[in-house]
């Protein structure tokens, strides 16, 4: 049995697997390294959570990380609008959330702590030492570097999409631009955007190939920001100063902050995610939903299928335990090409999608049920949508 176990990165995958590791009595030493010199900081997403859809996977959302609840979702096309108010539809359990991601990952990182895994952070890694042996370099002491060998009996790579040596031992292939999204987002103050309300905005003039949202944050704030494929090789800072100068509740806005990321929207790794013993988790298996960019929920699934895979002895047995994520990621990557549609074909989508009122709501199953839907409404659609899923 695997006694000694090293987690590159506190994130949400690896601080899960941590979690996960020493709730049982098997596991005797749990060590995380963390590059950040403060875990969760600086954000990385825009805090959209899919409360639902974590519930049903057996996920947990802390009370104090909620900075708004959802009761409307609002998607727009150029010419057309789609609203979901979730209690009219009958749908008042339907749990969607923004949250504080920040936060959300320094209280897992701390559970894990105090069930007894050591957390280092502001440390690198830098390369393997063979098969079970890790070079790690902390902050310098005085003029000298320091740089350390750590032993394991398994390791998990939870360090983010691309980050530390991982990609090279397993042979990962370039990214090509159009698997990648370049996202800006703005924090702001303003006075009248409703603080229950998430929305969703397609088309060419202001995402081209992408999408842009809102998202309340508490206290008057929201985060107003925008995703576009590398390979459009547009700015998104001109796209996003034009859509925040396009709300009419903006004005008189206040500026508080302004995050960017490079944030994968890659084909799912499928196999050989288990080198020897040291097991890819979270961004670093590319688990993000390539659809939304979303990857809290995929992060701690993989993190658990990588706790669950050390503690039955048999790590290569990790392939089938996120297969599931897996098969579902798959089709999400597929109808991110939506995205890419002309306008009209948006306005149209979003026209029936206005009309879409499934009696429930599966969660992770929505893209599905709304094909279905359309195959009813318009078929020639649906003939559009195929060839570009296909």
């Amino acid at each position: 049995m695997y006694e000694k176990i090293v987690i590159v990165g506190c994130g949400p995958a690896g601080s899960s697997a941590a979690i996960r590791l020493l709730e049982s009595d098997v596991t005797k030493e749990v060590t995380i390294y963390e590059k950040r010199k403060q875990i969760g900081f600086p954000p990385r997403c825009a805090g959209g959570f899919h409360g639902s859809r974590a519930e049903a996977h057996g996920i947990a959302i802390p009370e104090e990380v909620i900075k708004a609840r959802i009761k409307k979702l609002v998607f727009k096309a150029p010419h057309q609008t789609a609203e979901f108010n979730f209690s009219e539809l009958g749908f008042d359990d339907l749990k969607y959330y923004s949250i504080d991601r920040t936060m959300f990952d320094q209280i897992l990182a701390k559970k894990a702590e105090s069930m007894g895994a050591e957390i280092e952070t502001n440390v690198e890694v830098w390369g393997l030492r063979g098969s079970q042996g890790l070079e790690v370099w902390g902050p310098p002491v005085g003029t000298s570097p320091n740089v350390r060998q750590v032993e394991f009996d398994v390791l998990i790579a939870a360090a983010g999409f691309k980050e530390g040596p991982f990609s090279d031992l397993f042979e990962v292939p370039p990214t090509e631009d159009k698997e990648m999204a370049t996202c800006l987002q703005y924090v702001m103050r303003v006075k009248n955007y409703p603080q229950d309300t998430m929305t969703f905005i397609f088309g060419k003039e202001v995402a081209p190939g992408g999408y842009a949202w809102i998202f309340p944050a508490g206290d008057r704030d929201v985060r107003v920001g925008l995703g576009i494929p590398m390979s459009m090789r547009s700015n998104p800072g001109t796209y996003l100063d034009a859509l925040v100068e396009r709300m009419w509740w903006t004005k008189g806005r206040n500026f508080k902050e302004c995050i960017g990321r490079i944030l994968p929207t890659t084909k799912p790794l499928k196999t050989g995610v288990v080198r020897d013993n040291i097991i890819l988790a979270g961004d670093q298996l590319h688990a993000t939903d390539p659809l939304t960019g979303g990857g809290i929920i995929p992060a701690i699934l993989t993190g658990r299928a990588a706790a669950d895979a050390i503690l039955t002895g048999n790590v290569r047995g990790y392939d089938q335990l996120w297969k599931p994520l897996l098969e579902e990621n798959k089709t999400r990557y597929r109808a991110k090409k939506l995205f890419a549609m002309s306008d009209r074909k948006l306005d149209r989508l979003v026209e029936l999608f206005s009309q879409f009122r499934p009696k429930e709501l599966k969660p992770g199953e929505e893209v599905r049920q709304l094909l279905k839907f359309i195959a009813r409404k318009d078929p020639l659609l649906l003939a559009s949508l195929v060839r570009i899923l296909l």
